[in-house]
């Protein structure tokens, strides 16, 4: 199962608010336009699918191991997408990135292994 480790787009109150988001806003964190921000994610056994539920908002991108820093294998440096595919039992840095003004949402979902019900 994927988890979001530092929350955001969670209930305010579980993670710092930035002084951007209003008092109307307070149920989600925002990134501003043109701005980013970091976020943590651990998965366990099975991987998992993270995606955004409108496209051309928000993408995701320079994806890392959070212990090491060093990139995820197989990545192209600098390339931002609208869904990823999360590796098992990693604890995974990104960068969020706004790229339109709007609302989107970022989910994970489990991604069942051959054999697995």
């Amino acid at each position: 199962m994927a988890q979001l480790e530092n929350k955001l787009f969670f209930k305010a109150g579980l993670f710092p608010l930035d002084g951007f988001d209003s008092a109307a806003d307070l149920l989600f964190q925002m990134v501003p336009l043109g701005g980013t921000r970091e976020i943590v994610m651990s998965t366990l056994n099975p991987p998992a699918k993270l995606s955004f539920s409108r496209e051309g908002i928000a993408l995701m991108g320079n994806f890392r191991d959070f212990d090491t820093k060093l990139p995820l294998p197989d990545l192209e440096e600098n390339r931002f997408v609208n869904s990823f595919d999360l590796p098992p039992n990693r604890k995974i840095q990104c960068t969020v990135k706004s790229v339109a003004v709007g609302a989107t949402t970022l989910s994970g979902v489990d991604v069942p292994t051959p054999g697995q019900f």
